[in-house]
C-alpha cells in the first residue's frame, strides 16, 4: 500500500521515531516484537528502521520483558495527540503519573492561571529550559499560594 493512499499513515511517518515511540507507550505497555509490529504497521521509513532500537533504549524502560515508557518522558506525552483515539486518549490520562501533568495541560493551566492572576506574570527567557520554565511557574504558584494562605489568616485574626 503507498503512502499516499493512506494520509493518517503518512502523515505519522513525518513525525519522528522518538514522539511516536513516546506516544505508543503512554497508551499501554508493549512487548518489544509487538511494538515494532505497530510501528512497521502504522510506517517507517527504511533509513528510520535501524534508529527504532536506539530510541526505544531511550524513551523505555524494560520491565518483566514489557517496555515501559520512562517516568521522566511523561512531560513529552501531548494529550491532544493527533493520531490517538477518544479509547487511547482515556488510556493515556489513566496511566499519566498523578503528580504529573503534560507539557499540553501545563500551557492551559497556565494560561488560565495567567487570566484569573494578572498579578502572577511568569518572564520567559528565550535560553531558559521547559523544565526550568516550569520549575520557576511552580515555584511561583507555590508561593502566590502561600501569600493568599498568609492573606487568609491574618483576615481571620
Amino acid at each position: 500500500m503507498s503512502n499516499s493512499s493512506n494520509p493518517k499513515k503518512s502523515e505519522i511517518m513525518k513525525k519522528t521515531i522518538k514522539e511516536r515511540l513516546i506516544h505508543l507507550l503512554a497508551v499501554r505497555p508493549y512487548k518489544k516484537p509487538e511494538l515494532f509490529l505497530r510501528m512497521y504497521k502504522d510506517g517507517v521509513q527504511e533509513k528510520a528502521k535501524k534508529n527504532i532500537v536506539v530510541v526505544l533504549r531511550e524513551v523505555s524502560e524494560c520491565k518483566n520483558k514489557v517496555l515501559e515508557l520512562k517516568g521522566t518522558l511523561w512531560i513529552d506525552v501531548c494529550e491532544d495527540w493527533p493520531f490517538y483515539s477518544e479509547l487511547d486518549k482515556a488510556k493515556m490520562r489513566k496511566r499519566q503519573p498523578q503528580n504529573l501533568v503534560s507539557k499540553s495541560a501545563i500551557k492551559r493551566e497556565s494560561d488560565v492561571a495567567i487570566k484569573r492572576e494578572p498579578e502572577v506574570s511568569i518572564k520567559r527567557d528565550p535560553d531558559m529550559s521547559f523544565k526550568q520554565e516550569y520549575d520557576m511557574g511552580v515555584k511561583q504558584e507555590y508561593d502566590l499560594a502561600i501569600k493568599q494562605e498568609s492573606d487568609l489568616a491574618i483576615k481571620q485574626e
